[in-house]
């Protein structure tokens, strides 16, 4: 059950924050939220050397929201050793997965990971203390790998994420050649050939789809004049739109952030509406955009500013309350993961 807009009058969005403590902090590349069997899960990545495999590669890992230790999920090894961008989601069988850009050379590539039955790993054996041979053999054959984007290909996938809302994430999405959405169905052929993929007819550089019970839509961004940030993120506008089943405009676009150029994104379903989040040159912004009868409509947005470079947004909705993370001065001696929420009301009917 997600949280509901309901119909009439504008809504008034209160950010509130905090420091979430993880180890090894300044090393943490990218974050995201993901909902757990148990609640919201805090996904973050981290980018090292796991032995035996002299290649740095991107750990994934899981803690739980409210606090705890954490769990290895996943580990991709690129041909070229870069920390690059991946998402996350729980599987139908209560399973995770998580797709990675994977760097080929001149190209990048979709590659999707998941863990097997195996019981789970201890820590150390994907936080670069050397584990043993039986350990790293227990690492490598609970990962199952499989490319999504096509073998061969000339054309370049980046920015991977899971479909929003979607039957519980068996779609993803990447950007192809930085000009518009692919839509890759998750699931595994029985030829295990990678699956067929389709464009999504709206152009820009960055996007999520987003499905709830008023459809499918998708939050997109369009390349804006400026300049990218320290991680080469682009600048740009935030629009959402309605989709058709052929994936075209079912109608105009509606302005997520007007007259705010903002870098990174992220968007979580509502029943009825779609939560944003998205880094700016000052700080944090967030906005919620009904799907209803009415809509699409803007029905509330608000900035948090920051003294730090804020990057990696992750936004989550479950059925109490919408869940935010962030990290505020990536890959420095003052890293720190920020975590909490959103709080929508209701302002004048």
């Amino acid at each position: 059950m997600l949280p509901r807009l309901g119909e009439g009058g504008d809504r008034a969005l209160r950010f509130t924050l905090s420091p979430t403590p993880l180890d090894a902090l300044p090393e943490v590349t990218w974050v995201g939220l993901v909902r757990g069997p148990a609640g919201p899960l805090l996904f973050h990545s981290l980018f090292r050397t796991v032995p035996p495999n002299p290649v740095p590669g991107n750990v994934v890992l899981s803690t739980p929201l409210a606090g705890g230790p954490s769990s290895p999920v996943a580990i991709d090894h690129g041909m070229v050793p870069v920390s690059l961008r991946w998402d996350a989601a729980m599987r139908p069988d209560g399973r995770f997965a998580v797709v990675f850009e994977h760097a080929l050379g001149a190209t990048n590539a979709v590659f999707l990971r998941s863990p097997d039955d195996l019981p789970p790993l201890e820590p150390s054996e994907f936080l670069g203390r050397a584990p043993s041979p039986e350990a790293q053999a227990r690492v490598n054959a609970r990962l199952v790998q499989g490319a999504i984007s096509p073998p061969r290909s000339f054309d370049s996938f980046t920015d991977p994420r899971f479909v929003r809302g979607a039957d519980r994430s068996l779609a993803i999405t990447a950007v192809v050649d930085g000009r518009q959405l692919a839509l890759f169905s998750a699931v595994q052929s029985p030829s295990r050939e990678p699956p067929p993929w389709r464009r999504v007819e709206v152009a820009c550089v960055d996007g999520i789809v987003v499905a709830n019970e008023g459809g499918t839509g998708l939050v997109y961004k369009t390349l804006a004049s400026g300049r990218a940030d320290e991680d080469e993120i682009v600048t740009g506008r935030l629009h959402y739109v309605r989709l058709q089943p052929d994936l075209r405009p079912a109608g105009p676009p509606v302005d997520v952030f007007p007259n705010l150029d903002v870098f990174g994104i992220d968007a979580a379903p509502l029943a009825d509406g779609v939560a944003v989040l998205a880094t700016t040159r000052t700080g944090l912004a967030a906005a919620v955009v009904s799907t209803g009868a009415r809509g699409p409509l803007l029905l509330g947005l608000a900035e948090h500013p920051m003294e730090d470079r804020v990057t990696s947004p992750s936004i989550l909705a479950d059925a109490s309350r919408v869940h935010v993370a962030a990290i505020a001065s990536r890959r420095s001696p003052k890293a720190r993961v920020i975590t909490g929420t959103l709080e929508v009301t209701r302002t004048a009917p």
